[in-house]
């Protein structure tokens, strides 16, 4: 009877010791709310760049996954649409880390290079958003959280949708693009800016974000200009220093 007895307590304790799940972390299931979204902006870039970047990566609510993808070809929009559980373990693994609690500015480590990297993560609770400067050897002189910082980026960049469950993507293809004008030899700044309804020729021939920002106009008395076009994500979301909206 005993030994039964001793069983059935130690049967108890595992039960008792055995860690709990944590609460899934609760945000809106919507179209219009962005959830996690990450950028990049190298500060040699062009101005054009520098304040009208275009997001690696940007989830929505209703797990709709628009991000960058580079071939050989260049870089394009795909869209594909990820099983809430997938986005749940993602929110999960930013929120479990201490993401929510970061500073804004990450200090900057002395190996840092010019490429600056914004994440945003939105709960129900809570939204936080971080700007980090890459760095060749964070390990060296990296505070714990700028290195956690990191390994996020990481892992965002690693993600590879259909692994997670969601269907093969296709490509986005904006509804709106942001047109703008920028004079290279006679003035300095950024000359007219207007939104325009996506072209037919744009839809037709898919263009790289390389090609969009890469068209020069002979223009009389001027030299050449620049003229770009920047695709706008559905209920674009901003940090501080790219505010379009």
């Amino acid at each position: 009877m005993r030994p039964l007895l001793l069983m059935l307590l130690s049967a108890l304790l595992l039960v008792a010791c055995r860690p709990t799940p944590s609460d899934p972390i609760e945000y809106l299931h919507r179209e219009d709310s962005i959830i996690i979204q990450m950028l990049s902006v190298d500060v040699e870039a062009t101005e054009v760049e520098r304040f009208y970047p275009v997001p690696e990566l940007t989830i929505y609510g209703d797990g709709t996954l628009i991000y960058q993808s580079v071939n050989a070809d260049g870089t394009r929009l795909l869209e594909t649409t990820l099983p809430e559980d997938a986005v749940q373990a993602l929110l999960e693994d930013i929120v479990d880390k201490g993401f929510l609690d970061f500073l804004y500015d990450q200090p900057t480590p002395l190996s840092a290079i010019s490429l600056t990297t914004f994440i945003y993560t939105n709960t129900l609770d809570r939204a936080n958003a971080v700007n980090i400067r890459s760095a060749a050897d964070p390990r060296e002189d990296a505070e714990k959280e700028f290195r956690t910082v990191q390994q996020i980026i990481e892992t965002l960049r690693a993600l590879d949708p259909v692994d997670l469950g969601a269907p093969i993507p296709t490509l986005h293809v904006p509804e709106t693009y942001l047109k703008f004008t920028h004079p290279e030899d006679c003035s300095e700044g950024l000359g007219e800016l207007e939104i325009l309804a996506v072209s037919e020729n744009f839809a037709r021939r898919s263009p790289t974000l390389e090609e969009l920002r890469r068209v020069n106009v002979d223009v009389a008395d001027c030299g050449f200009q620049q003229v770009s076009h920047v695709p706008l994500l559905p209920f674009y979301e901003n940090f501080p220093e790219f505010d379009l909206q």
